[in-house]
């Protein structure tokens, strides 16, 4: 049977002057159309019956199954790492009601809100360092601030220190640090979701493209183990 090589839809129909069976089958038609997006190619046998679609030669029923299975697993790493980003994403925008809801039972807040109405130079103090209330659940600057809080040394220098050190020249305070870190972290997660999803809707693609064509290829395999019933 002659079998030929086909890249694109507009070559089937060029090749088949009877292209209605295209018409039969949208699903398949979409598949294939996806296919051949991604350089694929197919081998059909051109001698068919009016209206039936041709014979698929390539790819064979086992190279899609296992092109099925490996884009099978790559779809749900895709779809595992989407989630864990989206959760990251979730996580750094919501820290901020989380630490406000988390602070109200915290005794370490209410000693900071305390000192910050009846002391006056500690108000200034926490001032100085753009210390904020929010940042208490932070687990990278809760010992600073409890310290900062507790004794009253450690204050007096790390105020000192961010008055007068070069290093802190350009210092912009504590809470200004944890929102451009806030920031950068719903930034990074956001585009890492975007590009996941893209890879997920990929990959589903494909994995409908390869289905529907294996799905053409048994029907070849089937039609051929039909009983001759002698017609």
């Amino acid at each position: 049977m002659p079998v030929e090589v086909f890249d694109s839809l507009d070559k089937i129909k060029s090749r088949f002057p009877d292209s209605s069976f295209l018409e039969t089958n949208p699903r398949r038609v979409k598949a294939l159309d996806d296919y051949f997006s991604r350089r694929g190619i197919v081998q059909l046998d051109t001698t068919i019956k009016r209206g039936k679609w041709p014979a698929l030669h390539y790819p064979h029923a086992e190279k899609l199954t296992a092109q099925i299975v490996d884009l099978t697993q790559k779809h749900r790493d895709h779809t595992s790492k989407k989630w864990h980003w989206q959760m990251t994403h979730l996580k750094a925008s919501s820290k901020e009601t989380l630490a406000h809801a988390q602070k109200v039972t915290d005794p370490l807040y209410w000693k900071h809100l305390a000192k910050s109405v009846v002391d006056g130079q500690y108000r200034s103090d926490a001032k100085t360092i753009d210390l904020h209330s929010s940042l208490l659940a932070d687990k990278k600057y809760r010992p600073m601030i409890d310290a900062f809080v507790n004794n009253e040394d450690y204050r007096k220098q790390l105020t000192e220190t961010v008055k007068t050190s070069i290093v802190y020249k350009d210092h912009q305070g504590l809470a200004k640090h944890a929102n451009d870190k806030k920031k950068l972290q719903m930034d990074v997660s956001k585009a890492l979701v975007e590009k996941t999803h893209v890879q997920v809707v990929d990959a589903r693609n494909q994995l409908f493209s390869l289905k529907e064509l294996l799905k053409w290829s048994t029907e070849n395999k089937n039609d051929k183990e039909k009983p001759n019933d002698g017609k």
